[in-house]
């Protein structure tokens, strides 16, 4: 009807029919506070919509100024906060969008009135999105992208500030959790992506919706207008063009800068919870004693960070190779600021990921490779991004050297940083450490598995430039090996083997059961698009690995050759030449001793890395059971023994130790639990030593400095840990008489001569015991007095060799903080040292 009238808009006709339709809406807006009289409300305010285009050029400018004001006002009370009938007025907000929408196209400038009213019914769909159907997301979803349309056409300044305020508290709110009634607390990300993918993209999918309104028509009552919004859902999925393609960039700019804005409103400072103060994002402090200052934004940046992860993959990313500076330096001075917050990694990765598929970094590498040189015959053409590509380097380079600091998320933050785009950053001999890690985890973490079979693939493409050498081969195919000994059973194999091959009947739903459904349909998350796996079946990931194996041809004999060489003599020897473990089985006619001696390295070898979780558990509990088994059977023989020596389970002790202590880290729950507990007990056990450098005391500190000072991590944490049990135990179990404690001066004298060791490593380790133990051994002031300055001297010798160290690694941090806690000591305790 408004387009007839618009063909002849000076007829004496058309001006009757609009005064009359124009007269009837004003008074049902009057009517409109009364919910009673609302669904005519409703449709007034519809209709000054679809009338807007006709009333521009018949009314007067006073007279749209005047239903401008009446609009705004039913707007505002519909909308207020103090209207206790708010949530009655949402299921029409997307029609009430579109005809504001229409009616501000018309005008000349929009009032800052109306211009404050939409965005107000923009937040109060965002905030509303997660409690309406799938029906009216969509709707309001289209609503909105016919309101920046509008915008735009205003003036792309115009848009730019809506835009502005608009993102940004509807980037903040989906970051949140909200409580549902009925269904708990839960996150707002998974239902609000479909409205960021659908705004931020050119695809218009709407099937979902499509389904649920063609049945919803047929029961609607309360909703008269869903048949004629329905076909302008068909119409703008066919038409897939709501917005054009500068529209789409003004919308990616504004969502990366609005991204950028609220990643650094965050307060994602930590706090040392054992002290209560602030501390710096240092790696030097224990991350299990680190808690967030500003718990809220915390979650909130969680969330933030799971949401990118999902939705920028499936963004066209066109405008990406702009942004890749502004982003990537933004992010990457957050993560140097925050250095173990693991969201900033992932964040990252992401954007990698995206830039290798988008070839942005393709021809970087090997212009830098020609620079460093300096082949002057060869002239290359500087990419564009070359600037860009150095400061991703620098910064992912140093996140390759501090893999060996981080743990659990983390390391597995880091370590999909690092294999994000590896064939631009890293030669074949740095990407073999972090593969072998990656397909170590990935047995029991299915994500990153799948990640480094993706990076081996891209190693042997042809078009790669990297040469795989059998040194890499011999390192990574032994890991593939045991994922080729995890047997995997289909589906298929487990209904034949059930014998279950009766086809199931299909049948028609009646109407009634339509009815049922549609009144009672929830949109699953993959309908919304949500549903996004990094998850591959163990059967996949071998074929893929068979696929692999195939393609290197006759070098993938490698897949039989460790990568330390030759078989050890640990892996041939017996462990005890003399059977020890004995185990006696009484029947009912005989008396049977059986001997586990030669069983004990098998046990200890399933326990540790079978690709079978059954046999991993019970393995586990047949050695957690030897080892309560050695130690209760040697228990008496210790107490009652007036002088140190060896009990019958040394050797076994000696080997089994570092074991317990690798088992306590595993990736498995069972294990991990069960070996901790076991491993503190033992601990509160041989402390109680009555002899200095008893020979079982000395096995287990042993173990645990072997611990400390390894490459892993997650093993050089507990192993502090460990020896901080150690020592808090040593002083619980040694009377004050003593001149000390006896295993606390075993411990300060290895530490010495690891403070002095070669390795960076080993001195890294040292300093990171003392700092563990430091509030220990400051209350004793034996100890204080007769190791504090010579411990001063070994530290300032760790801290002059670790110039030569890398910054990453983190030798230097750690002398310093050791230095500064034995200046602490010596400024509180410096009556005890004037006395001596």
């Amino acid at each position: 009807l408004s387009e007839i009238l618009c063909i002849n808009p000076n007829g004496q006709r058309e001006k009757a029919a609009l005064q009359f339709f124009t007269e009837d809406f004003m008074e049902a807006l009057v009517l409109g506070d009364n919910l009673e009289h609302f669904y005519r409300t409703s449709a007034a305010i519809r209709g000054i919509g679809y009338f807007s285009k006709v009333r521009a050029q018949i009314m007067k400018k006073e007279e749209i100024d005047s239903l401008c004001n009446e609009l705004v006002k039913k707007s505002n009370w519909f909308y207020s906060d103090v209207n206790s009938e708010q949530h009655e007025y949402l299921r029409h907000l997307p029609s009430f969008l579109r005809a504001y929408s229409s009616f501000a196209g018309e005008l000349d400038h929009v009032p800052a009135e109306l211009m404050a009213s939409l965005y107000r019914m923009c937040d109060i769909f965002i905030v509303s999105f997660i409690r309406m159907s799938g029906y009216h997301r969509a709707q309001g979803v289209i609503s909105i992208l016919n309101l920046l349309e509008m915008l735009y056409k205003k003036g792309e300044g115009v848009l730019r500030k809506f835009l502005g305020n608009f993102f940004g508290k509807a980037l903040i709110y989906t970051c949140t959790d909200v409580e549902i009634p009925g269904k708990g607390i839960r996150h707002v990300y998974p239902d609000l992506l479909y409205f960021w993918e659908t705004l931020l993209t050119k695809k218009r999918d709407y099937k979902p919706f499509l389904q649920m309104t063609t049945l919803q028509a047929e029961n609607s009552v309360e909703e008269p207008e869903v048949d004629g919004e329905n076909t302008e859902i068909e119409s703008m999925e066919e038409k897939n063009t709501p917005s054009s393609s500068i529209l789409l960039q003004i919308l990616y700019d504004t969502f990366m800068s609005s991204a950028i804005q609220a990643i650094n409103t965050f307060n994602l400072a930590l706090k040392n919870s054992e002290e209560g103060a602030l501390e710096e994002a240092s790696l030097n402090i224990v991350t299990n004693t680190l808690r967030p200052v500003n718990q809220k934004d915390f979650m909130l940046f969680q969330n933030f960070v799971e949401f990118w992860c999902i939705l920028v993959k499936k963004l066209q990313n066109e405008r990406l190779s702009d942004w890749i500076y502004i982003l990537g330096t933004s992010l990457i001075d957050q993560s140097v600021k925050h250095s173990l917050v693991s969201g900033f990694y992932k964040m990252i990765a992401e954007i990698l990921v995206i830039g290798e598929k988008r070839h942005i970094f393709d021809y970087c590498q090997n212009y830098h490779s020609d620079q460093e040189l300096r082949f002057e015959r060869e002239t290359r053409v500087k990419p564009d991004d070359y600037a860009t590509y150095l400061i991703f380097r620098e910064y992912i380079k140093e996140v390759w050297y501090r893999l060996q600091q981080f743990t659990d998320d983390l390391l597995v933050s880091c370590l999909k940083l690092v294999l994000a785009y590896p064939t631009a950053f890293f030669s074949i001999s740095e990407i073999t450490a972090p593969l072998e890690k990656a397909l170590h985890i990935g047995i029991t973490y299915n994500p990153l598995a799948v990640i480094a079979v993706n990076t081996l693939d891209k190693l042997l493409d042809p078009n790669s430039e990297h040469n795989v050498d059998d040194a890499f081969l011999s390192c990574i195919l032994p890991c593939i090996n045991e994922y080729l000994l995890i047997g995997v059973t289909s589906s298929n194999e487990n209904n034949l083997s059930s014998g279950d091959l009766k086809k199931k009947s299909y049948k028609i739903p009646t109407a009634s059961q339509r009815r049922f459904e549609t009144m009672n349909i929830v949109t699953t998350e993959s309908e919304l698009g949500v549903a996004v796996s990094e998850y591959s079946p163990m059967q996949e990931l071998q074929l893929r690995m068979m696929r692999f194996l195939g393609r290197l041809g006759g070098r993938n004999k490698q897949l039989l050759t460790k990568g330390n060489g030759p078989a050890k003599n640990d892996d041939i020897l017996a462990w005890d030449p003399v059977k020890k473990i004995k185990i006696h089985l009484p029947f009912q006619n005989a008396k049977i001793d059986i001997y586990l001696d030669e069983f004990l390295p098998r046990i200890c070898e399933l326990a540790e890395s079978s690709p079978d979780r059954r046999v991993k558990v019970a393995a586990c509990e047949l050695l957690h059971g030897l080892i309560i088994f050695m130690l209760g059977s040697n228990a008496l023989q210790i107490k009652d023994t007036k002088e140190s020596k060896e009990s019958n389970y040394h050797e076994f002790y000696l080997r089994l130790f570092p074991i317990m202590l690798r088992l306590a880290i595993d990736p498995d729950q069972v294990p991990r639990d069960m070996f901790r507990l076991l491993n503190s007990q033992i601990i509160h056990w041989f402390t109680n030593n009555a002899h200095y450098e008893n020979p079982e005391t000395t096995a287990l500190l042993k173990s645990c400095l072997q611990a400390v000072c390894n490459s892993d991590a997650s093993l050089r944490d507990y192993g502090a840990e460990c020896i901080q049990e150690f020592v808090k135990w040593s002083i619980k179990q040694t009377s004050r008489s003593t001149d000390g404690a006896q295993n606390i001066k075993s411990l300060l004298k290895r530490l010495y001569n690891l403070m002095s060791h070669p390795s960076s490593i080993q001195r890294f380790g040292a300093s990171l015991v003392f700092n563990r133990i430091y509030r220990l051994f400051r209350e004793e002031p034996t100890l204080v007095n007769e190791y504090t300055i010579e411990l001063l001297g070994q530290l300032f010798l760790s801290l002059k060799l670790a110039d030569s160290d890398h910054p990453s690694i983190g030798t230097k941090d750690q002398a310093i903080e050791a230095i500064s806690h034995i200046k602490r000591i010596m400024r509180v305790k410096a009556d005890l040292f004037l006395k001596a």
